[in-house]
């Protein structure tokens, strides 16, 4: 048996869930806002089995499995910031002395030629 159910509030609809709530979509979940959502809660966990990408203006946040992709005409970083960790991105410092070598000026091939 199908099933649907349309409701239209002119108003406000205010509603009170004495403990837990749960919702189970097997289709898609929508929402549109004119105004604004809040959320005031102690941790507010967003998750995507394969993304979950953030879009704000311009500016996208994409979160995949074992990568960050940030994409924006600026990016500010305030506050400490730490980069680390085993990954390829370290990058190998340069080997040898700093006097080690001749200048290139002694290594132009037209200067004996003058």
């Amino acid at each position: 048996m199908n099933n649907s159910w349309d409701e239209n509030i002119h108003f406000q609809h205010t509603q009170h869930v004495g403990e837990d709530k749960t919702s189970k979509i097997d289709g898609k979940y929508k929402i549109e806002v004119l105004g604004g959502i809040s959320s005031n809660t102690k941790k507010h966990e967003i998750m995507g089995s394969d993304k979950v990408i953030i879009t704000g203006g311009t500016s996208r946040l994409t979160l995949s499995k074992g990568k960050v992709t940030i994409e924006s005409a600026k990016i500010e970083l305030i506050g400490a910031v730490s980069i680390g960790g085993s990954g390829s991105a370290s990058v190998p410092g340069l080997s040898g002395s700093k006097t080690e070598g001749s200048p290139m000026s002694e290594e132009c091939p037209l200067k004996d030629k003058a």
